[in-house]
């Protein structure tokens, strides 16, 4: 009678005990490739917002080159397209790349702004205000140069790292 007991038991117990292992084994399996495809994600867009900067470096190395900013406007497709979280990644210096960028779209609202200013023909003072636009654009690519320099020096070093 106990044997017979023990064996109904088991045959309901073993099932469950199968069926709580699959479904963890699952649970973890799907934890495992959620994580790997956020990584995946954050490096592609990492490394869609380091060809950016490069293309920036560009952009700025022809504007002090010329010395001129009629034209000129930085690249943001990669920094406005996707999810900007996964700077805040360990060995990304992230204060950095958010000083390009804040850089990059103050640089890009004035020339938008000369282009207005050039557009008005009712503006006062006009040939003093494109100057003073054309030297603040000048020393803010200065700064966008030297912080993108910086920036991909330090996501070269730490490539292997995120």
């Amino acid at each position: 009678m106990r044997d017979e007991t023990s064996l109904r038991l088991l045959g309901i117990i073993a099932p469950l005990v199968i069926s709580i292992t699959a479904l963890t084994l699952t649970q973890v399996y799907k934890l495992l490739s959620d994580l790997f495809e956020m990584k995946r994600r954050d490096k592609v867009y990492m490394l869609s917002v380091q060809h950016e900067l490069m293309l920036n470096l560009k952009i700025s190395e022809a504007i002090e080159r010329t010395a001129r900013t009629v034209g000129f406007e930085f690249v943001t497709h990669a920094w406005s397209s996707v999810e900007a979280a996964a700077i805040y990644r360990r060995h990304i210096p992230y204060s950095g790349i958010l000083q390009v960028y804040s850089d990059i779209h103050l640089f890009n609202l004035l020339s938008k702004r000369r282009d207005l200013i050039q557009q008005d023909s009712s503006y006062g003072n006009k040939s003093d205000r494109l100057a003073i636009e054309h030297a603040e654009m000048i020393s803010l690519n200065d700064s966008i140069r030297k912080n993108i320099e910086d920036v991909l020096k330090t996501l070269r070093s730490n490539r292997r790292r995120y």
